[in-house]
């Protein structure tokens, strides 16, 4: 990874890090509330929920936005963080993969958030990976946003992202710039209901 991208991703996990503590304290606290205080109502249920939500958002940017190394990824917490997300998006994710690096998770973790911004009304995204080439696929399907083509110029073609995409969609230039920085050329073949992304 080039400096230009290291430094933000090394500030992302910084941030994701110091945030996600006192998060967690909060949802521990929670819980000794209502087993101490016997307190289950909805008001309750709707401040955990909130809780769990927010923890598994900055996992997932942690894992996305942060940075990433050779080390081995624990699948476990790769698979449990982003089926809780997309799951709020009414997205079921299939994911068939044994092993992954701390590098691959993050470029995996980018995909999926194009998949889900792809995705509004939710659907079904697999992926997989390939023993014998290295590579991941990814397949997207359910109802498709109309205005799609543009974002994943900035992932086929992240050198020429002219006018740069918006803060809410900075995901797929920044997958993009992943995949080109490890010398890796994406294909993408999109049909109404689908999308496939080989990287």
């Amino acid at each position: 990874m080039s400096d230009y991208q290291t430094l933000p991703a090394l500030i992302a996990s910084r941030i994701c890090h110091d945030l996600i503590s006192p998060i967690g304290a909060v949802d521990n606290g929670l819980e000794l509330i209502a087993m101490t205080m016997r307190l289950s109502g909805p008001e309750m249920g709707l401040i955990r929920q909130s809780t769990n939500a927010a923890l598994t958002r900055i996992e997932l940017f942690r894992l996305a936005f942060g940075a990433g190394g050779a080390a081995p990824c624990p699948m476990g917490r790769l698979n449990n963080t982003l089926a809780a997300h997309l799951a709020e998006r009414r997205i079921n994710l299939t994911l068939e993969i044994e092993a992954a690096t701390m590098d691959a998770a993050k470029k995996i973790s980018l995909a999926l958030l194009c998949a889900e911004t792809c995705l509004p009304r939710g659907g079904t995204v697999t992926v997989s990976a390939s023993a014998t080439h290295g590579q991941f696929h990814l397949q997207a399907d359910g109802p498709l946003r109309s205005d799609i083509d543009a974002l994943w110029h900035h992932v086929l073609s992240p050198e020429s992202a002219d006018p740069p995409p918006r803060a809410a969609d900075v995901h797929f230039l920044l997958l993009g710039l992943s995949l080109a920085a490890a010398g890796i050329t994406p294909t993408l073949t999109m049909q109404d209901g689908g999308i496939q992304l080989t990287f």
